[in-house]
């Protein structure tokens, strides 16, 4: 399959830029977009999905481009935004009917046979008659995916689908887009470092507009090489550290705390330098660029 090329994407609201010349090449898989709130990440996704135009630049899927081909990226696109809003009073097959009609989905025996697909991929299909007012956080997510799961599409775009989720139903969601990815392109904008690690094979961060792409999670990680620390302190000492020290993560024990910190030197004298996370890699990334 086609890689999509994202090229020098520019796009402004007033006078505020929100893309500075993203670049991104996304192969076939999960790739992940990291950023924290107001980096972009919405923006970017939205002008993937069509919603948004662009102020300059250019996206391409094989011998489709955006700027020419809108309608023809709609046929092969999946869309879960941040915000999905769906019909309370209405059970999930039949929201998922009146979505496949909107997509072009003709007739009502391939509608139902469509619907009937996205919900068993999505585990709802036992759930089909129950209204949609009465789902989980994590159900209606389900349900969001199904929808952009209907007419088969290439191209698979997540903005934070896990936000407010539960730990069980975050896990849930993370093995579905796993099995997702298998043989389309699925992008995943978050801010949770932990869904990026649990499911991408690539990722890009992306910050003030600015995208920075890498080849893998070890790539981003190592940035944070020779900066991390293991520290186990006594509690009072823990406790008296002072604002200078960057803890990432604390384990409490019974006669201790062992501490995860980010630093250019040793910070203390049995302090022991330690391998890096992704979330480490992506913090001094993100530090370096201040």
């Amino acid at each position: 399959m086609d890689k999509l090329i994202i090229h020098n994407i520019d796009r402004s609201f007033g006078r505020t830029r929100a893309l500075r010349q993203a670049t991104l090449e996304i192969p076939t898989g999960i790739f992940g977009l990291l950023g924290e709130n107001g980096a972009g990440k919405t923006t970017l996704m939205r002008i993937i999905a069509t919603v948004l135009k662009p102020d300059a630049g250019e996206i391409t899927l094989g011998d489709i481009k955006w700027s020419k081909d809108s309608h023809k990226v709609r046929q092969i696109l999946g869309y879960l935004p941040q915000e999905f809003g769906a019909f309370k009073n209405i059970t999930a097959e039949e929201c998922l009917k009146y979505i496949a009609q909107l997509k072009g989905i003709k007739g009502s025996e391939e509608c139902l046979l469509q619907t009937e697909r996205v919900l068993k991929e999505v585990n709802l299909f036992e759930a089909r008659d129950r209204k949609v007012g009465g789902f989980s956080g994590g159900m209606k997510r389900r349900l969001g995916i199904a929808q952009a799961l209907l007419k088969d599409p290439e191209l698979i775009i997540v903005d934070e689908p896990t936000a407010g989720l539960d730990p069980a139903e975050r896990i849930r969601f993370r093995n579905l887009l796993r099995q997702l990815g298998r043989n389309r392109i699925v992008i995943l904008s978050t801010h949770i470092v932990e869904d990026i690690e649990a499911t991408c094979q690539s990722l890009a961060v992306i910050k003030n507009g600015t995208s920075v792409q890498f080849s893998s999670q070890q790539e981003l990680s190592t940035i944070a090489a020779g900066k991390v620390w293991t520290w186990k302190l006594s509690n009072d000492d823990y406790n008296s550290l002072g604002k200078d020290i960057h803890v990432v993560s604390s384990k409490i024990h019974k006669d201790y705390v062992e501490a995860r910190i980010i630093a250019d030197v040793k910070p203390g004298p049995e302090a022991e330098e330690t391998e890096p996370t992704i979330e480490e890699g992506y913090l001094v990334w993100n530090m370096e660029q201040e």
